[in-house]
């Protein structure tokens, strides 16, 4: 037996004046009464070609419930490979616009929502703007410099081409799930980077630093803003179904915290990430850190602008 049930694309992280721009993500909208089986869910996962969220949803009489009887939903995050992981930034700020369209809440709201183990997170929502709350788990430490030069020669690059002092090493940072992080000595450098040569071998050097992805990035000048810190980043992932990604907030957000610790921007709390201009599709990413009155980071936001780009509905297999 079939179903029907409804999808929503939404770009995220789009550039002011570049409507190709942004990180795509599917949103598939399910009843939470209605959880389908995992093979319903790598089905649905491996129809796209970027990444997608299974949102189950509460009813709609309690998404405006007060807040003692309001039930958030769930968000299941998938690669287009129909691997599950565990969180993606722009995926949960595209599905929160998705649902928050679909229930009629309104464009400024503040938005609950629950992964798959449990734990909350939240999403504010300002006109055409979202903006995730990442918390304070926060890790890193310097990576392993000869897996990175291999990693470095699968796009095309050399260690000599990369920007490195004691204030900016090659780290594996987390904030969700770790990324190389990876300085790259002028901008020239990094447009010539290109698409892994061997994308297993490239998979394999990740897993053995326990990276989901290499972040490259370089320091620029900010077009509109020259007191916030800005950067021409690129990011290429381990294995996503994909070879470059043109927006990545948690690597975005791990780059902001790891600078912010070493004392690089120490003064700083914003942060502008430009990502995907390599691909036709510039990006923005906002970050900025809430820092106490003794110096500490209290918690971490990511972001950026969001836009409804296809709403329709398709045919699954059986949902049960």
């Amino acid at each position: 037996m079939r179903g029907t049930i409804k999808s929503i694309v939404a770009k995220v992280f789009q550039s002011h004046g570049h409507q190709a721009g942004g990180n795509p993500v599917s949103v598939f909208l399910l009843g939470q009464e209605t959880v389908p089986s995992q093979k319903v869910l790598q089905h649905l996962a491996r129809s796209c070609e970027w990444e997608s969220v299974v949102a189950l949803l509460p009813a709609k009489e309690t998404a405006h419930s007060s807040e003692n009887e309001k039930i958030d939903p769930t968000l299941l995050f998938f690669m287009p490979s129909g691997e599950e992981v565990s969180f993606c930034a722009h995926a949960a700020m595209g599905a929160v616009v998705a649902i928050s369209r679909e229930f009629e809440i309104g464009i400024d709201t503040d938005n609950d929502f629950l992964l798959r183990d449990g734990t909350k997170k939240h999403v504010k929502l300002r006109g055409n703007e979202a903006e995730l709350s990442m918390g304070t788990c926060f890790e890193e430490k310097v990576a392993d410099q000869a897996v990175v030069e291999k990693l470095l020669e699968q796009i095309g690059l050399k260690y000599s081409d990369l920007d490195i002092d004691s204030t900016t090493p090659m780290i594996n940072s987390s904030v969700a799930r770790h990324k190389t992080l990876i300085p790259i000595s002028s901008l020239e450098k990094l447009a010539i980077a290109k698409d892994p040569r061997n994308p297993q071998i490239f998979m394999h050097l990740c897993d053995e630093i326990k990276s989901t992805g290499i972040y490259l990035y370089r320091r620029i000048d900010n077009p509109t803003d020259s007191l916030v810190p800005s950067f021409e980043c690129r990011q290429f992932p381990r294995a996503s179904g994909y070879p470059e990604d043109p927006a990545t907030g948690i690597a975005a957000s791990a780059l902001a915290r790891s600078l912010q610790k070493r004392n690089v921007f120490k003064q700083n709390k914003s942060f502008a990430f430009y990502q995907g201009r390599s691909m036709g599709r510039l990006s923005k990413i906002n970050v900025r850190c809430q820092i106490s009155s003794n110096g500490h980071v209290e918690n971490l936001f990511c972001s950026g602008l969001v836009h409804i780009d296809m709403i329709k509905n398709i045919m699954v297999p059986s949902l049960s």
